[in-house]
């Protein structure tokens, strides 16, 4: 037997001493890029980078809410609604509070919808609905790769990979959510190789709105009429030939579905809102076999499935494009959706069928009664009108290019300048006749103060005068948009019959007017 000699111990232990170097240097390696990671996620870089993009600014904002929203959205940038009107109505219509947040991303579809679910059911309360707004190109393979991706490396969480597979998300791409969830520098890559290699600051935070609630800006009617056009050319290709069902994103959508369910959270589905030139697109074969898989999916789990046309319909004035509501047309479609579908979802009742007959009734002041209140959802009965001025009379704050409209109650009231002409259309709008029975008489005006430019109150004659009119009492703005009270003393005419008349002939700057509330 031979001894071994000093050779062979002094490989043994190079080989010993190589293994645990190995593992040292591993460790080492590891431990070091975790610290850096952490040093660079804590610092104003990461911030800044983070806060730049919708995608990764919306989780921050939403994990650092004090609240739990009792009904949140979900959906893409077409998912513009008015938190504080759709909580004024659900209150209203259930008697009790209830907060809501919007999570919509650019182009956002199922695959983000299932990765939102994650942080809603993170919550120390989840919320008592999620309601998903669903857009044309969800469902279609000719959805943009970048839209369809772009929330796994930003919204996923690692903790949900579980889910991911379990709802058919390629390994790659679970990997990718895994890591970039452990590893801010990944998650923020693109933006870190941007300032890395071209050097300048992280762009401009991503703007995030009120509770997510960040409305398009009003443009002209013409501007908005063809931007329509547009963005209907872009989905109509989407939705055409090679384009197909896209499996994989309605099998986010049944575990979306499923996994709020199962959490105990109620689910509602609606199409959201598109502009009229939009519409047609959705006759199109594509989107009429996706939808209605769609619809299929939601009808097996007992989920409730809405068309925009079925909630709530708001014109096309009210959209900056085809697709993206306005500040006006975010508030007429949250008091819609919300008096409509929500409330008696929520409820436990049959939704209604047709529209109100009015929004929000006027409360008189002491001593007086509501005369006109331009709340009726479709015209003001009785009232005449003239002129291109008044082609939509009843609207629900701006037009096209005017300034914010404020002072008004309610949620609508009479305004002269059209989306189309602006201060270029003129009319006049007459009431129907009342009796004044008070000696004051009540209104709210804002406008223009040329003459041409006016509200009238109009009397007829006393009895056993010769017959006609009179114009006893002239309101006028101050050239601004905030609807200033006027107290008009009709003493003289008490007990005669009246009508207010709204006159405007002016094209120029400021050749308009508005009204609301006569009482």
């Amino acid at each position: 037997m031979t001894e071994p000699s000093n050779t062979d111990d002094a490989r043994r232990s190079t080989r010993r001493m190589t293994g645990r170097g190995l593992l040292l240097a591993l460790a080492v390696t590891v431990a070091t890029v975790v610290g850096a990671n952490a040093v660079f996620a804590g610092s104003e870089i990461a911030r800044g980078l983070r806060d730049e993009a919708r995608y990764t600014a919306l989780p921050a904002a939403f994990e650092a809410l004090p609240w739990d929203p009792d009904v949140v959205f979900m959906g893409d940038s077409r998912v513009i609604l008015d938190p504080a009107d759709l909580e004024a109505e659900l209150a209203r219509g259930l008697g009790r509070p209830l907060r809501v947040y919007s999570l919509n991303v650019p182009g956002g579809p199922p695959i983000a919808h299932l990765g939102w679910t994650g942080y809603l059911l993170d919550r120390a309360r989840p919320p008592e609905l999620v309601v998903i707004l669903l857009s044309e190109f969800m469902f279609g393979t000719g959805l943009d790769v970048t839209l369809s991706r772009e929330s796994v490396p930003s919204v996923w969480q690692a903790a949900d990979a579980p889910t991911a597979l379990l709802a058919g998300m390629p390994v790659e791409d679970v990997l990718t959510a895994v890591m970039c969830d452990s590893f801010t520098a990944l998650r923020l890559r693109r933006g870190a190789l941007r300032l890395l290699f071209d050097g300048g600051d992280p762009r401009p935070a991503a703007e995030l709105g009120v509770q997510g609630f960040h409305p398009s800006a009003r443009v002209d009617a013409r501007t908005q009429h063809a931007r329509a056009l547009g963005r209907a050319a872009a989905y109509k290709k989407e939705l055409s030939p090679p384009a197909e069902v896209n499996e994989e994103q309605l099998a986010y959508f049944a575990a979306t579905l499923d996994r709020l369910q199962g959490a105990g959270v109620k689910v509602l589905v609606s199409t959201s809102p598109a502009s009229t030139p939009l519409r047609p697109n959705h006759d199109l074969p594509l989107y009429r076999a996706s939808f209605a898989r769609a619809r299929a999916i939601a009808a097996e789990r007992g989920v409730p499935f809405y068309a925009y046309e079925d909630t709530a319909t708001v014109a096309d004035p009210y959209f900056s494009d085809g697709d993206h509501l306005t500040a006006e047309g975010a508030r007429r479609y949250s008091v819609q959706l919300a008096r409509d579908v929500l409330v008696p979802f929520l409820a436990g009742r049959p939704a209604p069928t047709g529209r109100p007959e009015r929004w929000f009734p006027a409360a008189p002041a002491p001593g007086c009664r509501v005369l006109f209140d331009f709340e009726e959802t479709q015209v003001a009965p009785g009232w005449t009108f003239t002129g291109d001025a008044f082609r939509e009379p009843l609207v629900t704050g701006a037009q096209g290019p005017q300034q914010d409209v404020t002072g008004y109650g309610g949620l609508q009231l009479l305004n002269t300048p059209t989306a189309w002409r602006a201060d270029a259309a003129t009319g006049t709008a007459t009431s129907p006749p009342f009796a004044l029975d008070r000696d004051q008489l009540r209104l709210k005006v804002a406008g223009g103060d040329g003459e041409g430019v006016r509200v009238e109150l109009v009397v007829t004659a006393a009895e056993g005068a010769e017959a006609g009119e009179e114009v006893v009492r002239v309101a006028r703005g101050h050239r601004d948009e905030h609807l200033a009270p006027v107290t008009w003393d009709v003493a003289p005419w008490r007990g005669r019959t009246a009508h207010v008349r709204v006159i405007d002939s002016e094209r120029g700057p400021w050749g308009h007017v508005l009204l609301d509330d006569v009482e």
